[in-house]
Parts: structure tokens; C-alpha cells; sequence
């Protein structure tokens, strides 16, 4: 009787222990009942009921970013377990907020090296021209303000030339197209580039589901262009180097990577100088507009960031350390139950019995003393 009395007690310490460990992942209420079972729930779901046990398992979930980020759910009905402490709490909380605003700050500083790289790039000319190019993004209605079409980056007002060469004669010729984006009414659209282009002998320009397509007419033209101060070309994916918005989907163009000749190094016509390649090397330094921040600034106001948000993030910590030990402190004293002022009492207890067991065995010793007399 007494070992399964034991064994039982052991058992209860066990159960009692797997609970607070659980208790200290997620928040949970524990209900023992007249049986002796154990109700478990988190919230209103039951977790353990008699005995019917919920596991709890992990999906992974589209977390709006283009990634996919691990979530609790309980797994008969796949309701979330998202709990307001523990650590579990602690661990979402830090990779949604502190993880993930450290993947917003990159995907933002890479957005603006795309924005700021092709921006130069879409104004400079290769080794040669092109014979056809399609627009890598597309807008959301062609007849809409060009501001108000959807692109990834906003254009302005300004313009930028088309370069148009006879590879024959050796022959170009320069057009400039006007983008006018004032909010007056007649601001600019995708079609009416279209056809600012197509006002160009030589040149097609056809939109294809809001993609704006540009070819040359006759094999022996090529095409290029120059001095873009609108950032259309560039918002567009036309004559640009990266791909993509941000750091999820960045990439080299493909045309680019078929025929490197394309890179846009000069500035002064196809094949006729580096001074664009020399912009982009200085790019890290020398913003691509006077409006721009500079890339090293927002590189470095990252890093500053980062630093910033670990300090805290460790003072925090250390914070919440120090008040969990305070916490503990005051529930061991609300207990009655302190380890060194028990010890002590035992000590004490100890030494009183000691002195009580001597005096019993002097008293013994003179009671024999007296009834030998």
C-alpha cells in the first residue's frame, strides 16, 4: 500500500511539474477534478479534457511578406494559439516585431537601391541599342495619370530622350518625350507615351496588358535612351539593370544577363563613353537625384538602427529578468516558504533537541545516582 501510495505521489509531482513547465510556454488553466484528472485549457479551448487530448501542431502561414512564418494552431480545428505571455508570446513577438521590422528596414533600403541604380541606368546607353524591349512592370489602367497607374515607383514630371540609330549610315537621331504630371487633368499616361513614341519614324510602341512594349521597324535601326528626369523609364522597367521591388524578388535583368552589351555605361550615345558606369560606381555616395537620400545614409542609419533596437532590446530583457526574480522572491515569501530561513530553523531545531537529550540524560543519571544511595 505504501509503494502505491509513492508511486502516485510521484505521479502527481510529475504531472504538477509538466504543467508549470507548459504554464511558463503558454497561458494555461489547470483543472483538477474529484477523479483526479486534470483539465487543461488555453483560454476557452480545452487542451485536455478527461481523457481526450488536443495536440497542438505548427503550419506555416503566408505572413503578407513573401515569407512563411510558423504559427500554433490546435489541430482537430486549427484554431490559433496566439497567447498575450509566455514564451511562446515572447518568441512571436520578437520575430514579428523585432525580426520583422529589421526585414521591413532591408527590403526598404534594397527598394531604393533598385529605384536609384535604375534610375541612372534607364538614362545611359550601351555598346549598342536595342532592336526591341518590353517594360518589365505594368500599370493598372494605361489611360490613367502615370502617377496613379500602380508602378512600384512613382514617376514625375520631367522628360527623357529616344535615341534613334541607323546602324547602316551611322545616323541618330534624338526625341524627347514630355511627361507632365502636374494633377491638372492632362497629365500624362502610358498611352500617351505610346504614341509620343510611335510619332518617332522607326520605332513601334504597343501596350499589352498595361506592359508597354517598344520595336524597331527596320533592321538596320537600333534604339536607346538618354537623360531621363521623370523616372518613367525606370518605374517602368524599360533600359534598367535590376529587377524586382525589394530584397524578395531582386534580380539582374534578363536582358541584361543574355546581352551584357546592353549595360548603360555611356551617357553621350551608344558605345560612346563610361561616364554613366562612373555615375553608378559613385552611386553608394552620390545619390541619383538631388531629392534623393543618399544610399550610404539609409546603409548606415540600418546599421544604427539594428544596434539601437538590440540595446533595447537587451535592457528590456534584463528588465523583465530582474522582475521575474522580484516576482519569485515575493511569491516565496507569500508562501511562507524560504529555503535559508528554513534551513536555519532546522539548524535551530536540531540543536534544541540535542540540548533537551542531553538534559533528559543528566536527569536519568541522577535519578540513578539518587536510588543507588
Amino acid at each position: 500500500g505504501g509503494a502505491v501510495r509513492g508511486d502516485a505521489g510521484a505521479l502527481r509531482s510529475d504531472r504538477y511539474r509538466a504543467l508549470m513547465e507548459l504554464a511558463e510556454w503558454i497561458p494555461i488553466r489547470a483543472v483538477e477534478q474529484p477523479s483526479g484528472l486534470v483539465n487543461v485549457f488555453f483560454e476557452s479551448e480545452a487542451l485536455i479534457y478527461q481523457t481526450t487530448v488536443r495536440p497542438v501542431e505548427t503550419v506555416y502561414l503566408d505572413d503578407g511578406k513573401g515569407l512563411y512564418a510558423a504559427n500554433l494552431v490546435i489541430a482537430d480545428t486549427q484554431t490559433p494559439v496566439e497567447p498575450a505571455s509566455g514564451k511562446v508570446a515572447g518568441i512571436l513577438e520578437s520575430r514579428d516585431e523585432v525580426l520583422g521590422g529589421f526585414l521591413d528596414t532591408v527590403n526598404g533600403l534594397a527598394g531604393e537601391v533598385i529605384r536609384q541604380f535604375n534610375r541612372v541606368h534607364a538614362s545611359g546607353q550601351g555598346l549598342v541599342g536595342y532592336s526591341q524591349v518590353a517594360a518589365e512592370h505594368a500599370v493598372d489602367d494605361p489611360a490613367a495619370p502615370l502617377d496613379q497607374g500602380g508602378l512600384p515607383f512613382t514617376p514625375e514630371s520631367g522628360t527623357f530622350q529616344v535615341i534613334l540609330k541607323n546602324t547602316q549610315t551611322g545616323t541618330t537621331d534624338q526625341t524627347s518625350i514630355s511627361v507632365q504630371l502636374n494633377g491638372r487633368g492632362d497629365d500624362t499616361t502610358l498611352e500617351s507615351v505610346a504614341n509620343q513614341i510611335n510619332a518617332i519614324d522607326g520605332i513601334t510602341a504597343t501596350i499589352e496588358q498595361g506592359r508597354l512594349s517598344l520595336v524597331a521597324d527596320d533592321p538596320t535601326l537600333e534604339f536607346a535612351f538618354r537623360d531621363d528626369t521623370s523616372g518613367v523609364l525606370a518605374a517602368l522597367g524599360i533600359n534598367t539593370f535590376f529587377t524586382g521591388t525589394d530584397a524578395r524578388d531582386i534580380g539582374v535583368s534578363t536582358t541584361l544577363r543574355e546581352d551584357p552589351r546592353l549595360f548603360a555605361a555611356s551617357q553621350s550615345g551608344i558605345g560612346a563613353d563610361s561616364r554613366n558606369a562612373e555615375t553608378l560606381g559613385a552611386l553608394f555616395t552620390t545619390p541619383a537625384t538631388a531629392s534623393d537620400t543618399p544610399l550610404q545614409d539609409l546603409y548606415h542609419n540600418m546599421i544604427t538602427g539594428v544596434s539601437q533596437s538590440a540595446a533595447v532590446s537587451q535592457s528590456v530583457t534584463e528588465g523583465y529578468r530582474l522582475f521575474q526574480e522580484t516576482l519569485r522572491a515575493e511569491k516565496l515569501a507569500k508562501s511562507g516558504v524560504n529555503i535559508d530561513e528554513e534551513a536555519i530553523r532546522m539548524m535551530t531545531m536540531q540543536r534544541m533537541f540535542q540540548a533537551s537529550a542531553r538534559f533528559i540524560a543528566t536527569v536519568n543519571e541522577m535519578l540513578d545516582v539518587l536510588v543507588n544511595l
